[in-house]
């Protein structure tokens, strides 16, 4: 039987996302594509978004500096007050009937890891529910170097396998907040709530942000989430 990749648990990232949506800038990204011919009529557009109360500051994101075509347009958009700003993201906007990307601007130290580690060996014949609770109980404690880390456990689950997804064979998954460091040449790690030591694999998968609530990277932060996801998470 064919071993899943561990990509395969990767978290769900936006395919959208655009290297010049990140910015330190408090700012909202208008990214306008070829819906617009210039960046003069990306500013008429906003301009006429907004009443007189609000003030826009306007950049050139420059998206050819990036790779992209030199006719994409995208501009950064300093709004004041801020209610403006939380009306814009709120709002978004169409050119054309064309709903065009409006984000907030991603701060560069919003960047980060997380890893995805398959733990493997184990009985077989437990309870799949069993099993990730005594791995959730000990996977803080893999290794003695983590004894000093505050291991951030985003989920655990049971890898199961088979032509309905519905056979367990011993490995289960757990997603951690960070790339934590794993001391070379182990092949396992110990699992205090087995007193035994198991067959593990990590990976180390980079993102530019990261959102808790509905587990997406490369699209908004937590607290912007309200704004892609105002009923909850998607699932």
């Amino acid at each position: 039987m064919t071993i899943p990749n561990l990509e395969s648990y990767c978290l769900v990232r936006n395919p959208s996302f655009k290297s010049w949506w990140v910015s330190d800038r408090n700012a909202v990204i208008y990214d306008f594509g070829t819906h617009v011919g210039s960046v003069g009529e990306a500013a008429q557009i906003l301009r006429r978004q907004f009443s007189g109360e609000t003030t826009l500051t306007i950049h050139n994101l420059k998206p050819s500096q990036y790779g992209e075509s030199a006719d994409w347009i995208a501009v950064e958009v300093i709004l004041t007050p801020e209610r403006s700003k939380r009306n814009a993201l709120l709002r978004g906007l169409k050119v054309n009937n064309q709903a065009i990307p409006v984000i907030p601007s991603i701060a560069s130290n919003e960047a980060g890891a997380y890893m995805v580690l398959r733990i493997s060996g184990l009985p077989a014949d437990e309870s799949p529910v069993t099993a990730v609770g005594r791995v959730r109980e000990s996977v803080r404690r893999l290794f003695p170097s983590w004894a000093n880390e505050k291991i951030g456990v985003s989920t655990v689950f049971p890898e199961l396998r088979g032509e309905f997804e519905d056979e367990y064979h011993g490995s289960i998954v757990a997603l951690l907040e960070d790339a934590y460091p794993i001391p070379k040449g182990l092949s396992t790690a110990y699992l205090q709530s087995y007193n035994g030591h198991y067959p593990f694999e990590a990976r180390t998968f980079h993102y530019h942000v990261y959102c808790k609530q509905c587990r997406e990277v490369d699209s908004h932060t937590t607290t912007n989430c309200r704004y892609f996801h105002p009923y909850g998470r998607p699932y």
